[in-house]
């Protein structure tokens, strides 16, 4: 009998199903455990909020700078300001010993654990072992994007020194993340667009999954009332651009139609709500554990996103619970999903608009639309998919082959 394959899974984020990348973390270990026998190893910044299934992992407490000095020692070692560990030293020293024996595979989520995993590997037995590095977001895309974000209320002088920072965190971001990509085997992200932007031959996409909901949606019957629900956390710069542009520019267009239309925004809080909260139409909720009675009453979910890296979990969960979806091109980047076919896209504010209207007047078109973006869902992002290209990908990277050299 063939022995299982042994497998590490190092991770610094937790598992749970409140998160994007918790929900991630869940779907790479189901698709890993049909693989082989997986050990954790979690450098926890938060042991309170550990979940985890069946096992559990290897604890280790891993410090992060604070802010300010953060971007101080970045700069004196010319690295990623939020690729640091204050005690780095001491986790690759309890590291170490759990890289004493063999593994046939080791995962890592996200590229700032492998500053810890890195050297440790290199002083062990492992040393050879397959790597695979899913980073997830790309920082640099995202860094680039927020230096170009307005700075509310910041002194001029504060702003473009604030700019300039995020730009040079930014390139020092892209040379880690190709230096990164070089160590392993196999380098993931959750685009074909973040791939090519990597441009490295040994990097795949793994896409964002979203577990198939319990209740089909059910459509409200068609009255004046039309609730237009996003999610996502405002203290984000590209989810509070998103949210700022539905409030401001997309609902009073829609309300000029249909009085009662609501606009639902759901997730953590941010200073955008200073200027959009008491607007007329505009519900605030907070973050909400539980969705479920949230979309129930949802008559589309927008997401008229328009920065940001990788791709959108909202996207995923209005067409796994089958809501009419209207979108940026942005915004559904990364997904395989067209115009009319599968939701409807407008990069304006009164096309955004205007497609909300129509979804609401042609109840037909929407459950077209859903069906199909449902089916779509149901073949490439339900989460027992993903986790089997997971188990691909991770029979992949253990075919014999030569590992490409650190950068």
């Amino acid at each position: 009998m063939t022995a299982r394959p042994r497998i590490l899974f190092v991770t610094d984020h937790c598992l749970g199903n409140k998160s994007g990348y918790g929900l991630r973390i869940g779907t790479t270990l189901r698709g890993l455990e049909q693989v082989g026998d997986v050990e954790t190893l979690f450098l926890s910044r938060d042991v309170k909020d550990d979940t985890w299934p069946d096992s559990s992992p290897t604890v280790i407490r891993a410090n992060e700078f604070r802010a300010r000095l953060g971007y101080v020692m970045a700069h004196l070692w010319r690295r990623p300001k939020d690729s640091l560990y204050r005690n780095k030293e001491e986790l690759i020293d309890q590291t170490t010993p759990l890289l004493a024996t063999p593994f046939d595979l080791i995962w890592v989520f996200r590229a700032r654990p492998l500053t810890v995993v890195g050297p440790a590997l290199d002083a062990s037995p492992n040393e050879a072992t397959p790597l695979v590095v899913d980073f997830d977001d790309l920082y640099d895309l995202l860094l680039e994007q927020e230096s170009h974000a307005d700075s509310k209320g910041e002194h001029r002088l504060k702003s473009a020194a604030k700019r300039v920072a995020l730009r040079l965190d930014a390139r020092r971001w892209r040379a880690h993340q190709l230096r990164v990509a070089a160590r392993s085997t196999l380098a993931l992200v959750t685009s074909a667009e973040d791939r090519d932007h990597l441009g490295l031959a040994n990097v795949r996409v793994l896409p964002n999954a979203y577990p198939a909901p319990s209740e089909r949606h059910q459509p409200a019957a068609r009255s004046d009332n039309c609730t237009i629900v996003f999610v996502g956390g405002l203290h984000y710069q590209p989810n509070a651009d998103a949210a700022k542009m539905l409030a401001t520019e997309v609902l009073p267009l829609v309300r000029n139609q249909l009085p009662g239309a609501t606009l639902v925004l759901v997730g953590r809080a941010g200073p955008v709500l200073d200027d959009i909260e008491q607007l007329p139409g505009v519900r605030y909720l907070g973050f909400a554990d539980d969705l479920d009675e949230v979309f129930a009453s949802a008559s589309v979910v927008a997401t008229p996103i328009r920065s940001g890296a990788g791709s959108r979990l909202k996207v995923l969960e209005a067409m796994g619970r089958r809501i009419p979806l209207v979108s940026t091109t942005f915004g559904v980047q990364g997904f395989d999903v067209r115009h009319d076919e599968h939701l409807l896209i407008s990069d304006s504010s009164a096309g955004m608009a205007d497609a909300i209207l129509r979804l609401h007047n042609e109840p037909e078109t929407a459950q077209r639309l859903v069906h199909a973006a449902n089916e779509l869902f149901g073949r490439r992002y339900e989460r027992t998919v993903v986790a089997s290209t997971t188990s691909q990908i991770a029979i992949e990277a253990m075919q014999p082959r030569s590992r490409l050299p650190a950068g």
